[in-house]
């Protein structure tokens, strides 16, 4: 799935995941910091200071890991959880994470974001209610700044 925008609500930021035809989406309650952190890496934009996922990428790669996907396995009690894949000296780990830090890290290391059929089927909603806009690359638009549109929820 992909990160198809960010909408402020009464409830707070919700990062939307899509499918690739942008049909359906599971919105994601998310803190201030991880929306903002999720926005700017879809923008290629930075803080002067690193941010805690800029400063989890560099140990990462200093360390000579790798983020090669992330999931979101489950939602329980209303709490969506998820897991980071890393590789390390040709060893695959699995860490347990928060979805909103796992999508800021995928997002920011270009890796694949995969969400649970049970979580869709839980979670998932049209997104043709939410003016999004369904071009297959909203980038394309001249008056796009980078990034997905804002979502209205």
């Amino acid at each position: 799935m992909n990160v198809a925008g960010i909408a402020p609500t009464p409830h707070g930021n919700a990062v939307v995941l899509s499918d690739q035809a942008r049909r359906i989406g599971v919105p994601i309650f998310v803190g201030d910091s991880e929306a903002l952190a999720i926005m700017l890496r879809l923008r290629g934009q930075s803080f002067e200071r690193p941010l805690t996922h800029d400063l989890l990428d560099s140990v990462l790669r200093r360390l000579g890991g790798r983020i090669t996907s992330v999931r979101v396995d489950s939602l329980k009690d209303n709490v969506f959880h998820a897991t980071i894949v890393l590789a390390h000296a040709g060893q695959r780990s699995e860490l347990d994470a928060r979805a909103s830090d796992a999508i800021a890290l995928a997002v920011g290391n270009g890796a694949p974001i995969y969400v649970a059929g049970e979580v869709i089927r839980r979670a998932g909603i049209e997104i043709e209610g939410l003016g999004i806009d369904r071009a297959p690359d909203p980038a394309a638009d001249p008056l796009h700044e980078g990034g997905p549109p804002p979502l209205k929820l």
